[in-house]
């Protein structure tokens, strides 16, 4: 099917054509190319604003599916802004016409485009706190860039944007204190994602700190339980270095910040809190981290309403030992009989396993269950076994049908390393009583 003349006068870029197609034949303003392309989203494209303009005057849908991104998402791709300013002075972009979808202000925002969020707010977009059943773009001003295009923008850059359009969305709006459908505030969210400055504008722009989610959260919880990682995206190799550098470093100035303006640790409840500082502290095998809680007034020893201790979590070797040293009690039950050995091989943490039977701490004592950790231990060998030999049995047949060098052979070397510890905990646990 040939091009309509409304189309084909976008394409040429002919304002006089394309004003007589559109009198004459107004209905084709919602009829596609043969390429399947509609015309407001060529108009985009081609970055003709007056028939951008008039498209929308004349009924054009900006919701419309077609072959190309939805016209807001491909001006904020484009950092077309007047294409945006025009979208938002007709309504285009607004919240209650975006039926359940992201928005002009969220693909901005998730985008890093500070001056497309700019264009949006000066074309009259409403600033909509609750979007349905869509994360409200004041939410996403609180995180760091989630989704990644191909563009070279260093992470720098990047969380500089951030910032701006933090600035944008939730300062100049007065909505610091801004709360979620589960009672999040921006700052808990900055936290949660690692934004050391975000998380510091925030605080001196007047957000409040005391303020908990609707779980009884606080911010400090949530960022303990956190756990931020790279975005996946194309440019996830190149910024994966710096970020993974910065996040460390932010992580410790938003603790500095937290603790600063919340000192008192023992105001948050033990159960939430002894499962957050250890998983935080185990994720990042963070002992500075940890030490700063310490230093700061935290109780070790704090167990949850099952009974368990920070060492019952099976965390990393290097945390537990850090544990330990700063007064832990390893061979405490929690009120299922479990000591942290127990834990740790039910859990199949067999190197934290291995580093508390190193220390001395051996027990082969039944838990509620009737479970010993010699039994445990046993039947994960015997698991491992089985797996070692299938992996082997694998890797000889993928060396017939397609034979290469034998140190190429993959699939063996990490089952190896397992079943060598757990053959060095079952010799440890035939030895105790």
């Amino acid at each position: 099917m040939p091009d309509s003349r409304l189309v084909s006068a976008i394409k040429k870029g002919d304002k006089s054509a394309f004003e007589l197609a559109l009198r004459e034949e107004p209905k084709t303003v919602h009829q596609k190319s043969r390429w399947k392309r509609l015309p407001l989203s060529l108009a985009i494209g081609k970055g003709q604003h007056y028939m951008v303009q008039r498209l929308l005057e004349a009924g054009a849908d900006p919701l419309a599916e077609s072959r190309d991104p939805v016209p807001a998402l491909a001006a904020t791709l484009a950092e077309d802004c007047e294409s945006l300013r025009i979208l938002a002075k007709h309504g285009a972009a607004n919240p209650d016409r975006l039926k359940g979808r992201p928005g002009a202000l969220h693909y901005a925002v998730w985008l890093s485009r500070p001056k497309c969020v700019r264009a949006l707010l000066d074309g009259g977009v409403k600033l909509s706190f609750q979007d349905g059943d869509f994360t409200p773009a004041i939410e996403f001003a609180a995180m760091l860039p989630g989704r990644l295009v191909e563009e070279e923008r260093s992470f720098d850059e990047l969380r500089q944007s951030h910032l701006e359009i933090l600035q944008m969305l939730v300062i100049e709006r007065s909505a610091v204190d801004f709360r979620s459908a589960n009672g999040r505030t921006p700052l808990m969210i900055a936290a949660s994602v690692g934004s050391a400055s975000a998380v510091e504008m925030l605080i001196n722009a007047g957000a409040h700190t005391d303020i908990r989610c609707n779980g009884g959260r606080t911010m400090l919880h949530w960022f303990l339980t956190s756990e931020p990682r790279i975005p996946k995206g194309p440019m996830t190799d190149l910024l994966a270095v710096p970020r993974q550098e910065a996040l460390h470093e932010d992580r410790l100035a938003i603790l500095d910040l937290l603790l600063a303006t919340s000192p008192d640790l023992a105001d948050n409840s033990p159960e939430p809190f002894v499962h957050s500082w250890t998983r935080s502290a185990s994720s990042f095998e963070d002992c500075e981290l940890l030490g700063k809680l310490l230093s700061n007034g935290l109780e070790v020893k704090l167990r949850d309403a099952k009974g368990k201790t920070a060492l019952h979590l099976a965390p990393p070797p290097i945390i537990a030992r850090f544990l330990l040293n700063a007064g832990v009690e390893p061979m405490v039950t929690d009120h299922g009989k479990n000591t942290a050995l127990h834990r740790a091989l039910l859990e199949e943490r067999i190197e934290t396993a291995e580093a508390f039977l190193e220390l001395g701490y051996v027990t082969n004592a039944p838990n509620a269950m009737g479970k010993r950790p010699r039994a445990i231990a046993r039947t994960l060998l015997k698991k491992a076994e089985g797996v070692a030999k299938w992996s082997s049995n694998r890797a000889a047949v993928k060396q017939i049908m397609r034979p290469r060098p034998m140190n190429v052979v993959s699939g063996s070397g990490t089952h190896n390393k397992r079943l060598d510890t757990l053959r060095r905990i079952v010799r440890l646990l035939e030895k105790a009583p």
